[in-house]
């Protein structure tokens, strides 16, 4: 059973932020040595998601290994939202999620668009990789 927030006379077409837009980072973060290639690699996959699913047609799912170091993510604009929605919603998401590219995993769920990375491979694709 779905429960929905809105109401049928509300127009949430081309939405792409609310109020309950939130950002949550995975409380255990990256220590060590590989701290600084994980960050890199996350802001890296962040910038990738953010182009290459506007250009995919609102949706992207990969990952970039460097140095035995792998991040994999995902991003999805909701279909409600036209080109330049989802350029806003996503530009957006890369922003709020860069606070937590030293966490195991970060996630902004947007009235738009969902962003979301790991070192845990959580989607069901072959990816594409960086």
């Amino acid at each position: 059973m779905y429960l929905c927030f809105r109401y049928d006379d509300y127009n949430f077409y081309n939405e792409t932020l609310s109020l309950q837009d939130r950002t949550v980072c995975a409380p255990k973060e990256i220590t060590g040595v590989n701290r600084t290639v994980f960050r890199d690699n996350a802001a890296e996959l962040v910038k990738n998601m953010s182009v290459e699913a506007v250009r995919n047609g609102g949706f992207y799912a990969g990952f970039v290994d460097r140095h035995n170091v792998t991040v994999h993510g995902l991003a999805q604009c909701w279909e409600t939202l036209n080109r330049s929605g989802c350029v806003e919603c996503l530009s957006k998401a890369s922003v709020r999620i860069g606070s937590c590219l030293v966490n195991e995993e970060g996630r902004v769920l947007s009235a738009g668009c969902y962003m979301r990375f790991s070192t845990q491979k959580f989607y069901n694709n072959s990816g594409n990789s960086t």
